[in-house]
């Protein structure tokens, strides 16, 4: 079971024709159509299978299906507020955390699953900080999917990041301020932001 975007790097030489803003290049540089190689082996051994490009055939996907592909986009997944503003026939990481779940939980001797919130990372690289934290209460989200269709006595769920981000909390601010409110003025009269960045593409500048 594998969801997520990067169709671009499994079909030769497709365009970048998605709203995703990160799409890449594939430099893959042969005309092989991975997905196809993907569904002409498990047609080869007789497996049920599907192959899904929307939530909506993600939706259509019985829980018995023993393998599920899904390449959403073309490059990388769109921010979760993107999905949501544009009612983009994507799926959440909530959602696709639920679904992975349902399918591999029908195998018997237990199951490994990897769900990464990539985009929490690119929205700090970005240093649009109310983004990152949209896309960690998305992951939370998902985190909590988990633990509502698992046991606790026979799982290990864990939550971790690979690197942290310069997003840093400054001023005074009053308690139930808006997070993502300025504060101020300060000492040159001018108001600032509650989260503010160390390091970003700003840093040069200062």
């Amino acid at each position: 079971v594998a969801m997520g975007g990067g169709f671009q790097c499994f079909d030769a030489n497709v365009s970048n024709t998605t709203f995703d803003p990160f799409e890449k290049s594939c430099k893959r540089t042969d005309d092989r159509k991975l997905w196809q190689d993907w569904l002409e082996q498990k047609q080869h051994i007789g497996s049920s299978h599907k192959f899904i490009r929307t939530k909506t055939e993600l939706d259509q996907v019985s829980n018995n299906t023993e393998y599920v592909l899904g390449l959403f986009t073309n490059g990388d997944m769109p921010y979760e507020y993107k999905k949501r503003t544009h009612h983009l026939d994507l799926p959440s990481l909530p959602e696709m955390t639920e679904k992975a779940i349902k399918l591999l939980n029908q195998g018997e001797n237990g199951f490994f699953l990897m769900v990464e919130a990539g985009l929490i990372d690119e929205a700090h690289h970005e240093n649009r900080a109310r983004v990152a934290l949209d896309e960690t209460l998305s992951l939370d989200k998902a985190v909590q999917k988990a633990l509502e269709m698992t046991s606790n006595e026979d799982t290990l769920i864990v939550v971790t990041a690979d690197h942290s981000h310069a997003l840093t909390m400054v001023g005074r601010p009053d308690r139930g301020h808006d997070i993502l409110g300025v504060i101020g003025p300060a000492d040159d009269q001018l108001p600032y932001t509650t989260l503010m960045y160390s390091s970003g593409p700003g840093y040069k500048h200062f």
